[in-house]
């Protein structure tokens, strides 16, 4: 059947895979979750996984449990995964995505992100099996589960700062010919700052975070690493600049400090993903941040998105699944993205415009339910 019906491709919420793995692996209701599936993928609908969701499923204190729960995705007889950059069905994230497009970018100068988007599509999937798929994770199940537990303490800390409002740079004037602070004056302000975003963290931070006014000192004095450099600096502004990898000329047009930060981040996260393709810098450096659909939507949820109550870790995986909408048919979030969704549509058209079918549902099953019924999204 999937021969006569083009996939269209699903990306189920985090919860959705834990919920469908108990499921499979339950004697009881293993039967009608393989029907489900079944009819799933005569419809020609394939569900996808990213490494960001086998991190999450491996996320647990009980290691027996947390492989247990990979396991039970042999039953699914057809899926896919984010092809990463090696040739086997172990699945990649963002960042082999965002290799993609940077590539399409770098040959096709004129494509815009529609077209960067459509160049780049054939080859973000790999339709496999589920079994495959274990087969491919499970010898590095341990070491991927052992780092994602190391590293959860620094992501809830992350996933904080990035939301915090004291450090939102598109309130900060932004003047290329602006004097520096003298070193009492950069120490005095790095105190205030580091005091203010530790109050952020204790109030809206996620609430396993032990100790925000530890996390908020080591925050701001990372990016005050270089301050004496700035100070002593006869053009204190372009030493800034080149600490954030941008020159004067990239910057000229900016008004605020926030457009400095995208830039920046922009430029950090190319790089990272275009190792070993073989682009040179300069080419990197020329990449226009309009072009690349996976950054068009994270820049667009970070700029629109709601002040969160109180950040969670799992938002950064969050950001990374919603990164990769454009190239779903569906994309199933939780109830806070979706909010955020829909103020991008709002806000940005071009975001808007790149991410599909996004919506919401309470279980894996609700999901597939509508999907087949064709229940237009709400």
């Amino acid at each position: 059947m999937l021969d006569m019906v083009a996939p269209r491709f699903i990306s189920l919420d985090t919860s959705h895979w834990v919920g469908l793995c108990r499921s499979l692996g339950d004697k009881a209701s293993n039967p009608s979750a393989a029907r489900a599936l079944r009819k799933l993928s005569a419809e020609g609908w394939i569900l996808a996984m990213s490494l960001h969701q086998v991190q999450e499923l491996l996320a647990h204190k009980d290691e027996r449990l947390a492989i247990a729960r990979l396991s039970t995705l042999r039953h699914v007889l057809t899926m896919a995964t984010i092809a990463g950059v090696d040739d086997n069905d172990m699945p990649g994230s963002v960042v082999d995505v965002q290799r993609l497009e940077i590539m399409a970018a770098i040959h096709h100068p004129t494509f815009d992100a529609q077209a960067v988007r459509q160049n780049a599509r054939a080859a973000v999937f790999r339709v496999t099996t589920g079994d495959a798929v274990v087969e491919a994770i499970m010898p590095l199940a341990h070491v991927i589960r052992e780092h994602t537990l190391a590293r959860q303490a620094r992501t809830r800390e992350t996933a904080s700062i990035s939301q915090a409002t004291v450090l939102d740079g598109s309130r900060m004037p932004f003047d290329l010919n602006g004097a520096a602070r003298s070193s009492s004056g950069v120490a005095a302000h790095c105190d205030d700052l580091s005091e203010r975003l530790a109050k952020e963290l204790a109030e809206r931070g996620d609430p396993r975070i032990t100790d925000p006014r530890g996390a908020a000192k080591e925050f701001v004095d990372s990016i005050a690493a270089h301050r004496q450099d700035i100070v002593g600096s006869a053009q204190p502004v372009a030493e800034i600049l080149k600490i954030a990898g941008l020159t004067v000329e990239d910057v000229a047009s900016f008004k605020n400090v926030g457009q400095i930060a995208e830039l920046s981040h922009f430029r950090r996260n190319i790089g990272i993903a275009s190792d070993g393709t073989g682009i040179a810098a300069d080419e990197l450096r020329h990449l226009s941040q309009e072009r690349l659909p996976t950054w068009v939507v994270h820049r667009a949820l970070l700029r629109h998105r709601a002040v969160a109550t109180q950040a969670q870790g799992g938002d950064l995986t969050d950001s990374h699944l919603l990164s990769l909408a454009p190239y779903f048919h569906t994309t199933f979030v939780d109830k806070r993205t979706l909010e955020n969704v829909r103020r991008i549509r709002d806000h940005d058209s071009a975001a808007g415009g790149l991410l599909g079918d996004v919506r919401k549902a309470s279980s894996w099953s609700k999901a597939l339910d509508l999907l087949l019924a064709g229940s237009p999204p709400k």
